[in-house]
């Protein structure tokens, strides 16, 4: 297992209460320190809403070596400002699109009844679109919240990007 988590949180109290719940291995950092600490870790994961669209970015200047795993959950953009450093390193990156995916299965089943499998297939399928607009081959059209029972024809838009449904073929795009 991991000897050694360092955990910051913008309230350093919810820090501490994580802490305390998980045990020993935690140790709670200032978020001042974030950017220092990065030059001793092996993986660096944001869970913040930090550097997403629309929101204020994520200050950070990476100090890690091209071994360090740097994963960020933020999936609007895709290449955030942490993941361009992380790259610019040599590290390894992992970006937000596969937990919105993944999280998007369950709701998707209930609403349309059809399971999508998340494989790589569809995380390819995404395309960059902007907001209110599905992207399909290169045509820019508006998103439409349009459902069909029997033909299973759906597509939804939400927050740039679009689900998209034709009798079992399933796309994403954002």
């Amino acid at each position: 297992g991991t000897p050694e988590i360092l955990l910051a949180n913008r309230t350093k109290a919810r820090a501490d209460a994580l802490a305390a719940e998980f045990g020993d291995r935690i140790k709670v950092i200032d978020w001042a320190d974030i950017s220092a600490a990065t030059a001793d870790v092996a993986t660096l994961v944001n869970t913040t809403s930090l550097g997403m669209t629309g929101q204020a970015p994520l200050e950070i200047t990476l100090h890690c070596g091209q071994n360090t795993l740097v994963t960020d959950i933020v999936y609007a953009p895709l290449q955030t400002d942490l993941l361009k450093q992380a790259t610019a390193k040599g590290c390894q990156i992992v970006d937000g699109l596969g937990m919105l995916l993944h999280q998007a299965v369950p709701g998707f089943e209930a609403w349309f009844g059809i399971r999508p499998s998340v494989d790589e297939t569809l995380r390819q399928s995404e395309q960059p679109c902007e907001p209110g607009y599905r992207c399909d081959a290169g045509v820019r059209s508006p998103c439409s919240s349009d459902s069909s029972v029997n033909g299973v024809h759906a597509y939804y838009c939400m927050d740039g990007i679009s689900f998209a449904v034709d009798a079992g073929n399933y796309s994403i795009n954002g």
